[in-house]
């Protein structure tokens, strides 16, 4: 059977050896031997429009051609459901998604706060309009911070979040539609910025090292270190059941496979901020330490978890106890740096860039990762 990998960058699938794909279908990638990439020259910000999903439909047929017993696989399926919305006949080929309607729950930020405001903590919140979100409207709701959270209420990477303080509202105000509603809360000041892998089974669930993000000052993600904070390290226990109490309550409502957390330590509380249900911009990193450590890939664990495989749960020690001295990085353009030459790192994953490309502002160019003993 012909696997075949669909999602953002063919990098996501190269760091674990032997590839676990026979083709993969990426908006940044190579071009080359088994990758169809959207992006080739020119490099844009992430839009999977509908010429994009044209594209993803047209590479799938042209497989097919050689190649007609095919499965696929996403990095994100809610990018099947769109292409369900064209070719229905795809559905049948889909293999390890979760209902799309549960996704479409998961993937509402408001939705998954006040669902799991109850089990967990929360930071406070409110949705709003674009009109709504003023900076003096935010102060009398908020009444003792001074910075905001704005974010669609559907969006990932950090893209469409914004840090609005008492100075920029000029500068963010026109960049928000008028047609959406936005997730917004107070900033916490230094909170940590925390992040982990989940594999959630029907009974249990496999949680992987915690990873602290790296964000720019626009919020945008920019990369992942497992390099731990003490303050991170006194607190695993209880990050531990805060991760398995939110896997409980996923897995009772069918969720399967792979998932992602973002929440935030501040002191001695732990405010989940979102679930990404689906995998996550350093599940790369995490490939390749489970490959160095002779260990299935995120891919083949998914995969068990899917197959409620029980044989599963004989990694779960084994992962929690990984050690990961690396930092994952992603580059994005800004067009107010000058960038000349790559950055002398472990591992470089080019996904298709060249300095000579014409670059939208934000678009992604390369990611790399780092090592520190």
């Amino acid at each position: 059977m012909t696997k075949i990998w669909i999602g953002r960058r063919e990098s996501d699938i190269l760091s674990y050896k032997p590839m676990k794909f026979d083709f993969s279908i990426t908006y940044y990638g190579s071009n080359k031997s088994t990758n169809y990439s959207y992006i080739r020259n020119e490099r844009l910000c992430t839009k999977y429009d509908s010429i994009f999903l044209r594209f993803v439909i047209n590479c799938i047929k042209r497989i097919q051609k050689s190649h007609p017993e095919c499965e696929l696989y996403f990095y994100n399926s809610r990018l099947g459901e769109k292409l369900l919305n064209i070719d229905p006949s795809l559905e049948n080929l889909f293999r390890n998604c979760n209902s799309f309607n549960l996704l479409d729950w998961l993937n509402n930020k408001a939705y998954v706060r006040l669902w799991l405001s109850s089990t967990v903590e929360v930071p406070p919140y409110a949705l709003f309009s674009k009109n709504d979100c003023k900076y003096n409207n935010l102060r009398k709701k908020f009444p003792d911070y001074d910075k905001y959270i704005i974010q669609y209420n559907y969006s990932s990477g950090g893209m469409g979040t914004f840090l609005l303080n008492k100075c920029n509202g000029r500068e963010i105000f026109p960049k928000l539609k008028k047609n959406s509603p936005y997730l917004v809360s107070p900033f916490i000041e230094n909170a940590i910025s925390a992040c982990c892998h989940v594999i959630i089974t029907e009974n249990d669930c496999l949680i992987f090292p915690i990873g602290i993000q790296i964000l720019s000052d626009n919020m945008d993600y920019s990369g992942t270190t497992y390099i731990l904070p003490y303050e991170i390290k006194m607190q695993l226990s209880k990050i531990t059941k805060f991760i398995s109490a939110i896997a409980n309550l996923l897995s009772q409502n069918g969720y399967r496979g792979i998932c992602g957390y973002d929440f935030l330590l501040k002191d001695e509380t732990i405010y989940l901020i979102e679930i990404n249900p689906r995998y996550m911009g350093s599940s790369y990193l995490i490939n390749m330490v489970l490959f160095e450590n002779n260990l299935p890939s995120l891919f083949e664990l998914n995969d068990m978890a899917f197959k409620d495989d029980i044989s599963i749960i004989k990694y779960k020690d084994i992962i929690w106890n990984l050690k990961i001295p690396y930092t994952s990085f992603a580059v994005h353009y800004n067009d107010h740096k000058n960038y000349v030459d790559y950055p002398e790192c472990y591992l470089l994953f080019k996904d298709g860039h060249n300095f000579l490309n014409q670059c939208e502002n934000n678009a992604y160019m390369y990611s790399y990762i780092i090592k520190k003993e």
